[in-house]
């Protein structure tokens, strides 16, 4: 059981042992699209120039990740959307797939924090676990994993394990393809891996919101909240970039110390990262991971086993 206020902020990073892409694999794949994509963006009421140029732009742009593009662009943000998510019904559809088995037969993140940190043996206690999540991932990953292990080691049903893992909070910054089945009251939801067809891909679509939309301050003002009062705050696979840290106000005096992975980081740009912060108050865990390569990002936790004891 967790009992300090620990605050995980999660990344592309944190989702790519996963299947899901990264900042720049999102830039690439919105950047070409397949004869079926076009048919449902057509669908959408988008013509196939608008949707080349809006590719054509964001591949040429200079510009390192999607939501930066989008912040200088809000007029492709309904393009973006709708092919958001037909990106991240692929990667959940390839998730599902496996049933969360990942292709190296090794332990992920997600298992090392349920098994050693989360679990205790108690089923009904398991949402009394005092850590939180706030992501600018759009997928669902996380939420499913905890609620499909919960599910399968108590040999109970996924709706009584869903509203126990609905306990813990689960902030999308940035939305999200929709609640699962469970997680929200009054809403039936989208299972996992079961966004493909026209309608559901947009009822997704709606359910995201890009960085600076209308929408998203209530998301970031709840993630402000829970930083605010966290005892430790573990970055993994975060970019720290600098209009997300402003909009969190990470840097502002009144936080705590504040613990992050840095990989693929030069040490140059490890010093740059902790200098917007205020001294003292960013602590690298660790640099260099097996994170993009074929294993998972279990080490980047056990770097940091202090942060979840006392």
């Amino acid at each position: 059981m967790i009992r300090k206020r620990v605050v995980f902020l999660l990344g592309a990073g944190a989702s790519y042992g996963y299947g899901y892409p990264s900042g720049a694999d999102l830039k690439a794949a919105l950047s070409s699209i397949d004869a079926e994509k076009m048919a449902l963006m057509n669908a959408a009421g988008f013509k196939q120039e608008q949707v080349h140029d809006f590719q054509r732009r964001l591949a040429a742009s200079g510009l390192n990740s999607v939501d930066a593009f989008l912040l200088r662009n809000p007029s492709t943000v309904g393009i973006a959307k709708i092919r958001i998510a037909q990106e991240l019904a692929m990667a959940e559809r390839r998730d599902a797939e496996g049933n969360g088995v990942r292709p190296w037969g090794r332990e992920t993140w997600y298992q090392y924090l349920f098994s050693q940190f989360m679990d205790d043996g108690d089923l009904a206690a398991f949402g009394n676990n005092q850590c939180s999540f706030v992501t600018l991932n759009y997928d669902r990953s996380l939420e499913y994993a905890l609620t499909s292990m919960l599910s399968n080691a108590y040999g109970t049903t996924w709706e009584r394990c869903a509203a126990i893992v609905a306990e813990i909070p689960i902030v999308h910054l940035h939305g999200s393809p929709g609640p699962l089945p469970g997680f929200v009251r009054g809403e039936t939801g989208i299972a996992y891996g079961e966004i493909g067809d026209d309608p559901s891909i947009k009822r997704s679509a709606a359910s995201i919101l890009t960085l600076g939309e209308a929408g998203s301050e209530a998301q970031y003002a709840l993630a402000s909240e829970l930083l605010e009062g966290a005892d430790v705050i573990f970055s993994l696979g975060f970019g720290y970039h600098t209009e997300v840290i402003s909009r969190l106000k990470l840097a502002c005096d009144l936080r705590p110390e504040i613990h992050g992975t840095c990989q693929g980081h030069t040490q140059s740009e490890v010093y740059a990262v902790a200098a917007r912060f205020l001294p003292r108050r960013f602590e690298e865990v660790r640099r260099e991971s097996n994170l993009r390569g074929d294993g998972p990002a279990v080490d980047y936790i056990r770097a940091s086993v202090q942060l979840f004891q006392g």
